[in-house]
C-alpha cells in the first residue's frame, strides 16, 4: 500500500494515486491532474495532458479527441447536466457549473456559512429544507482530512438515478422515482474543524437547483415530524 498523498487543493488524504486522480477530477480543476502526474507518463498527442499509463490515455483519447478506435472504453460519469434536453456529460461540479453558466445562463448561486457546531448546522440544514421544499443527503462517508478537519458533501436528493437496493422487493413510488437521472447542482461542501473543545463548521452552500421543480411532494418527512404525526394519531386514538 502506497503512503498517505494528499489532495493540494483541499487536503483530503488518499492512500492510492488513482483515488486522488478521481478526488481532483470530481471535485476540483482538471487541470491539475496534469500538474500532479510524473513526468515518464503517456502524453496525450492533441492537448498534452499526462497520463499513468496507455489505457488512461485511450480513455481520453477516446472521449475528448476525434477518430477514437475505442468507443466501447468511454469513461462513463454520474455528472450529466438535467437542463431541458441536454443531456451533457461533464466529470465534475465545476465543470457543471460553468457549463451551465456557458450554455444556458443559469447561475449557480453559492454562499459560504459557518456555524458554531453540528447542531447549530443540522438546525439550519433542516429549516433551509423546509423552506425550500428540498433536501440534502451525503452520497459517502465522511473524508477525514487531519485530526482537527474533516469533510463532507451533500447533493440534492433528486440527483442521479434510482438504484436498486437489498433483495428489489420494495417497489418504486406511485408517483415515480425522485431521481432525475443526472446531477442537480445545488449541494452543500462541509468542512468541520475541532480544536480542543471547540467546534466548528463552514458550509459552501451552492444554492441552485436544476433540472426538476422543488415540489413538497418529492420531500420525505423528517424525524421529528413523524413524532408529531404520530403523537396526534396517538392522542385521535384516545
Amino acid at each position: 500500500m502506497e503512503s498517505e498523498i494528499k489532495c493540494p487543493s483541499c487536503g483530503i488524504k488518499f492512500t492510492q494515486k488513482k483515488s486522488l486522480y478521481c478526488h481532483v477530477r470530481k471535485f476540483h480543476d482538471e487541470k491539475l491532474v496534469s500538474d500532479l502526474l510524473p513526468a515518464k507518463d503517456c502524453f496525450c498527442q492533441f492537448c498534452d495532458k499526462k497520463f499513468l499509463n496507455k489505457k488512461s490515455l485511450d480513455t481520453h483519447i477516446t472521449k475528448y479527441h476525434p477518430g477514437s478506435e475505442n468507443p466501447n472504453k468511454l469513461k462513463t460519469t454520474r455528472i450529466i447536466c438535467t437542463y431541458e434536453a441536454c443531456r451533457k456529460e461533464l466529470f465534475t461540479f465545476p465543470n457543471l457549473r460553468h457549463h451551465l453558466l456557458e450554455e444556458h445562463k443559469v447561475k449557480v448561486e453559492s454562499e459560504i456559512i459557518e456555524f458554531c457546531g453540528i447542531a447549530e448546522f443540522e438546525s439550519w440544514k433542516l429549516n433551509e429544507e423546509q423552506a425550500t421544499f428540498s433536501k440534502f443527503v451525503a452520497d459517502r462517508a465522511m473524508a477525514r482530512i487531519n485530526d482537527s478537519k474533516s469533510k463532507q458533501f451533500y447533493y440534492c436528493h433528486r440527483s442521479y438515478s434510482y438504484r436498486k437496493k437489498g433483495s428489489d422487493i420494495r417497489e418504486i413510488k406511485s408517483m415515480g422515482t425522485n431521481k432525475i437521472g443526472g446531477v442537480c447542482p445545488s449541494m452543500l461542501e462541509v468542512t468541520i474543524l475541532k480544536y480542543d473543545r471547540t467546534e466548528k463548521v463552514q458550509v459552501n452552500y451552492w444554492k441552485t437547483h436544476c433540472g426538476h421543480q422543488q415540489e413538497i411532494g418529492r420531500i420525505g418527512l423528517d424525524q421529528e415530524s413523524k413524532i408529531k404525526i404520530a403523537v396526534i394519531i396517538i392522542d385521535l386514538k384516545i
